[in-house]
C-alpha cells in the first residue's frame, strides 16, 4: 500500500463475513471493497484502511476570525488543518463539497503529521511564541487504564511534553493536562450500568469530592495558555486529587 492507505485497528468481523468499523457510532458494516459513511474508511480485504492518512483538503494559515469562537485572540492567527470525509450529514454545512467529496483529488495536498507539526512550530515562532497543550491522562502518571496500550500511549505523551518543552523553547511552551476519571456522556455511555458505581469510588478518593468533568478540563487547559508564562515541560493532573487520594 502507499503511504495515503493504512490499515487501521479498530474494527472485528462479524459472523456474516462483513467487517464493522469501530471507529464512531454509525458501526458500518463493510463488504470487500466498500467504503463506511465517511467514504474515507474502506475494506481492503480482510482488513479496513484509513485511505486519506497524510492527505489534506485544505492546510493553510487563516485568521482566527474564521473560526467559530467568540473573541479568542483576536487579530491571531490560526493553523487551519481538515481532510475530506466526514461520518455526519448536516444539511447546513458550510463544507459539505469537501466533507462529502467523493473525489480523491479533493485530497490533493499532502500533510503529513509531521509537515503538520513544523508548520505549526515556526507559525508559532514567526508570531512570537504561543504554547501547546496536549491532552493527557492520568494513566499515563499511574499505569493503570483502559488498556495497556492506552497507559503505555498517555506515558508517551508525558515524555513527549517535557521533550519538546526542551526542544522549542524560549518562544514556545509545552505543557499537557491529564484528566482522571471524567463525567461524561462518551463514559457514561460505555461503562452503562458500571458508570456510577466507578464514579462512587473515584469520589471516595478525592480531596475534593469530586472528578473531572469536560467543562474542567476546558478549563485546565486554557488556564495554562492564559496563565504564567513560567510553566513549561508540566503535566498537570485534572482529578479532584486523586492522585494523592489513595
Amino acid at each position: 500500500m502507499d503511504g495515503t492507505v493504512v490499515t487501521t485497528k479498530y474494527w472485528h468481523k462479524l459472523d456474516d463475513g462483513r467487517l464493522q468499523c469501530d471507529v464512531c457510532p454509525r458501526h458500518c458494516h463493510l463488504k470487500d471493497g466498500q467504503r463506511g459513511l465517511c467514504y474515507v474508511r474502506q475494506r481492503i480485504g480482510d482488513a479496513i484502511s484509513l485511505v486519506s492518512y497524510g492527505r489534506s483538503s485544505g492546510f493553510c494559515v487563516d485568521p482566527i476570525e474564521k473560526k467559530p469562537l467568540n473573541h479568542f485572540f483576536p487579530g491571531s492567527a490560526v493553523l487551519s488543518f481538515g481532510t475530506a470525509g466526514c461520518n455526519l450529514a448536516c444539511k447546513f454545512c458550510q463544507n459539505w463539497d469537501m466533507s462529502k467529496s467523493r473525489e480523491m483529488d479533493t485530497l490533493a495536498d499532502q500533510a503529513s503529521p509531521e509537515q503538520l507539526a513544523r508548520a505549526a512550530r515556526d507559525l508559532l515562532r514567526a508570531d512570537g511564541g504561543g504554547e501547546v497543550v496536549m491532552t493527557s491522562s492520568v494513566a499515563g502518571l499511574v499505569g493503570i487504564g483502559s488498556s495497556i496500550p492506552y497507559c503505555a500511549s498517555k506515558a508517551a505523551l508525558n515524555n513527549l511534553t517535557v521533550t519538546l518543552a526542551r526542544a522549542l523553547g524560549p518562544e514556545i511552551r509545552v505543557n499537557a493536562v491529564a484528566p482522571g476519571f471524567i463525567d461524561g456522556e462518551w463514559l457514561r455511555e460505555g461503562l452503562g450500568d458500571a458508570f456510577e458505581p466507578i464514579k462512587a469510588a473515584m469520589l471516595q478518593k478525592s480531596p475534593l469530592d469530586k472528578v473531572c468533568t469536560p467543562d474542567g478540563a476546558a478549563q485546565a487547559i486554557l488556564a495554562l495558555i492564559t496563565g504564567p508564562d513560567l510553566i513549561t515541560g508540566h503535566v498537570l493532573p485534572v482529578d479532584g486529587g486523586m492522585l494523592i487520594g489513595g
